[in-house]
């Protein structure tokens, strides 16, 4: 069993053109919603390759921590580490990818 501890997170990621200008309305074509924090990323890679994870931190108590921990359990992960905290938010990353070449901007 591998330990993987630390950030849970929710990414939300939009293909735009680079540069994004300001303050005007740029319309996305497409989101995509994933994933993401390196800690849970790793459980998720050693559960897909076979492996045993265990995730352990910190999740809201939202719709969306909910969600994250569902996922993680869905990819065979043991989340029994999971530590649910009332009150809080779940942790997300909004992230523009420049559709040319893939930069992020985060």
């Amino acid at each position: 069993m591998i330990l993987c501890h630390g950030l849970l997170a929710t990414d939300f990621l939009a293909p735009v053109s680079f540069p994004v200008p300001r303050d005007v309305k740029v319309r996305l074509e497409r989101f995509f919603r994933q994933g993401g924090g390196p800690a849970a990323n790793a459980a998720v890679a050693i559960a897909r390759l076979g492996g045993r994870a265990t995730f352990a931190g910190a999740v809201g108590d939202d719709e969306i921590g909910r969600a994250q921990r569902a996922e993680l359990m869905a990819e065979g992960v043991d989340v029994a580490g999971v530590e649910v905290v009332a009150g809080a938010p779940a942790f997300v990353c909004f992230i523009l990818v420049d559709a040319a070449d893939g930069a992020r901007t985060i």
